[in-house]
This record gives C-alpha cells, structure tokens and sequence, in this order.
C-alpha cells in the first residue's frame, strides 16, 4: 500500500515498517506434488503393513527422508480412513505377585527369554518354533522352525547362536521340559549361565518373549498360510530378517532391535527419547563383551 501511494521507497518502507525486503519478494512454492506424494506413500506403507499404526508409519518415512512428524501423519491416515489393525486386548492382572522382582536387563546379551510358539500347515501338520529374545534391545537371536523339537535339538540351536553372537548372562524361561531337561541344566551349568524360571501359569513374568510372540502372531502367523515345513522355515527366516533390520520397536525409541543390539544408530536418527532408552544407553558404556558380528 505504501508503495502503491508512492510514498517512499521500498527499501525505506521496508526499513520503517521492520520488514526484511526479502520477505518481501519471497513467493510460497507449490507443494501440491508434495503433499501428493506423501499421502501416496503413507497409502502404501498402510497397506503393506496393515499392522501399522502412525508412529510407526512416520518412523518409517523419516527413514526414507521424508521431513514429516508424526501429527501431519496421523490427520493424513485419518483424512484417508486409515486404521492400523488392533488385537483385542487381554485384560491385566490386578493381584501383585510375592515373589521378588526379577532381574531387567540393561544391555546386550544380560537376559535372553525363550518359549515356544505353535502353527499348523495346509495340511494340518502342527509346527513347532523356537524364539530366542534379547530383553535389552528386543533382537531376535533365534527364530527356528521344525515339527518336532527335542531338548537336544534346543542345545545346538544355543551352541549356534551362542557361538554368533556370544553368551548370555541369564536365560529366562518357563517350566516347560525342554527348558528343565537335565541336558539344559548341564549346558548352562558348563556355559556359567543362570537360568530364571518363571512361576508356573504366570506368562506374565516372561513379558518380553510374550510380547514378540504377539508381534510375530499378528504380523506373520495370522497373515500366510504355509504350505508345508519348508515353506514355513523360509517365510519365517523372511520376517526374522524383516522384523530386527527395519520394524520400529516403540521400546527402544522405534529404532530397529538390529540398530540398538549392534549400536549402529546415530544421534540424527534418534526418536524422542523415552525413559527405558536412557537406560540403556547410560548402560551400554558397561558391556563387557560385544556380539560377535561374523556369519550375520
């Protein structure tokens, strides 16, 4: 206006209306493609994992260089009717236990928790599969399938991992035979293992490896129907590679548990940080031994 009226000039203007002349000229860019191409991607990233919810999609953007936060993702999956898939809840325990708080792992290889998980085939045939948990960084050291699996077949599961990525101070597991067998009790008594077993009927005490079987339930065993044994082995090896290389974990700052186990995450690749994440990154200092990185 004042230009328009001829009163000054418009470095004059600029200097008494406390204007920075390039202010001035700036023009907003079009972001109509942009916005375009975002909304396009969170489609996808929706509808490859169903599971999803818009933490995890904005972690997975941020990944692939978008500069989003994850307010602007969760008003684009709304705005598109996008609603990551919810399992029915169970309902939490009310009683406390009197038994003594058990030990919580604080860096790589303190605790493991192991447990079994059960599917069947397109035939019928019932699958048997071992999970072997890092309750630090939630990396999944071991991911077996067979149909049958006995206590010596658990053993040199662990003689193989163990020998990957080294031994654990403690192994957390329930009463089950396998876990009890005399064999197990000699291996972990020659490997200078302790073993925390858990009180019978209490799965709550084993949360970390629960909680992955839940994960693992709700993004792999509930979505493919295997063919056979073999078919079951390659899907699962898949989802393995799959869930600890590029699946955010909201425990550890939606880092991958792969990032956190190696410590291969930077400081401008960091969530906000969340109270358990401090924990283990004032502990990391600590390790006494690194896992071994050969045959990964």
């Amino acid at each position: 206006m004042v230009l328009e009226k001829g009163l000054c000039s418009l470095r004059r203007a600029c200097l008494y209306l406390d204007l920075c002349r390039s202010s001035f000229f700036y023009k907003a860019k079009d972001r109509g493609d942009y916005e375009q191409l975002l909304v396009k991607r969170v489609r996808e990233i929706s509808k490859a994992e169903p599971t999803y919810g818009y933490r995890f999609v904005t972690r997975e953007l941020q990944k692939e260089g978008w500069r989003v936060n994850r307010k602007k993702v969760q008003r684009i999956r709304r705005a598109e009717g996008l609603v990551g898939y919810q399992p029915k809840r169970k309902r939490l325990r009310r009683g406390k236990s009197s038994q003594q708080e058990a030990p919580v792992a604080h860096v790589p290889n303190d605790v493991w928790s192991w447990d079994f998980i059960f599917d069947t085939t397109e035939q019928g045939k019932s699958i048997k599969i071992l999970s072997i948990v890092d309750e630090a960084t939630r990396f999944n050291i071991a991911l077996r399938v067979s149909s049958q699996m006995s206590s010596q077949q658990v053993l040199d599961i662990m003689d193989e991992v163990c020998g990957r990525y080294g031994v654990p101070n403690c192994i957390r597991s329930d009463n089950g035979p396998e876990f009890i067998s005399k064999s197990i009790q000699e291996w972990v008594e020659h490997r200078k293992v302790k073993t925390l077993y858990i009180t019978p009927g209490s799965p709550w005490q084993n949360g970390y490896v629960e909680s992955f079987h839940s994960r693992f339930r709700n993004d792999c065993l509930n979505r493919e129907w295997f063919i056979n044994e073999l078919d079951a082995k390659a899907i699962v090896a898949e989802w393995r590679e799959k869930y600890n290389e590029r699946r955010p974990h909201s425990g550890i700052d939606y880092l991958s548990p792969a990032e956190v186990y190696f410590k291969r995450f930077s400081g401008s690749d960091r969530a906000t940080p969340s109270l358990h994440q401090r924990t283990l990154t004032n502990q990391q200092n600590k390790i006494t031994h690194e896992p071994c990185l050969t045959n990964i």
